[in-house]
């Protein structure tokens, strides 16, 4: 991404309906592979500017990585174990972590390259919770700004996945309900003239940022049960086999 959003990513990411969205349905999701307290290992890939570390903390002791500098240094300042590294070389030993998470870095990377590594990091049994981009058809200004080299589809998903060694858990589409509004956005042009890529980093009005971190967030309710078909988004857990199984 460019160095200019992550200044901005650190200063909404607390309190962006996106972001708040996102964080509670992948904490649920987190929360039924693992128990808070249990003191685990986790690495967040990617970290960013450490927004989701510092919720992870619930499950164990958290270290980050990512490729800039400067997300790194405001991690640091939040008191984060974060350092700079890549996921074509993750910084640590093998077999290490119970969970990895990529919240949206796989769309950023080579991400076969990626999936070794994190299969490297993880022990026998570790689980990556991840979430990605959907749909090549959403492309936009948004996906160049933030430097995506890909948006995906389920089925190319899972094909990844199993071709990198890992056992599925679980693949799902996710945040159906805002995919008209996504769509129109980014896809119509007399609606899109109205909305630049830089207001997508800036915190709605009060009212509006609740009301649709509200409706983002209450899918969690539906992905507890089951996938959904289609989203502007895919999130997943899948797991580093134990040999010795079956």
């Amino acid at each position: 991404m460019e160095k200019n959003i992550y200044e901005a990513m650190h200063h909404v990411e607390n309190s962006h309906w996106w972001f708040q969205g996102r964080r509670m349905i992948t904490l649920l999701l987190i929360e039924q592979h693992l128990k808070r307290g249990a003191g685990y290992e986790i690495l967040d890939i990617g970290c960013g500017t450490g927004g989701q570390m510092k919720h992870l903390k619930v499950f164990g002791s958290v270290k980050g990585f990512d490729i800039e500098e400067k997300a790194v240094e405001y991690c640091k300042k939040s008191g984060l174990d974060a350092q700079v590294g890549s996921t074509d070389n993750i910084p640590s030993n093998d077999s290490v972590f119970d969970l990895v998470t990529a919240f949206d870095v796989l769309e950023h990377v080579d991400d076969v390259r990626a999936l070794e590594e994190v299969l490297r990091v993880l022990r026998p049994g570790g689980k990556l919770i991840f979430t990605v981009p959907a749909y090549k058809f959403l492309w936009s200004e948004h996906d160049t700004l933030h430097h995506h080299m890909r948006r995906y589809t389920k089925r190319r998903l899972v094909q990844l996945f199993k071709g990198t060694g890992f056992k599925i858990k679980k693949v799902s589409y996710y945040n159906f309900v805002l995919f008209p509004i996504v769509f129109g956005l980014r896809k119509i042009p007399i609606i899109n003239k109205l909305y630049s890529v830089e207001d997508s980093l800036k915190i709605p009005p009060h009212n509006i940022n609740s009301t649709l971190q509200k409706i983002l967030s209450s899918e969690r309710f539906i992905l507890r049960y089951t996938n959904i078909p289609f989203g502007v988004s895919l999130l997943g857990v899948v797991e580093k086999p134990i040999r010795n199984q079956g």
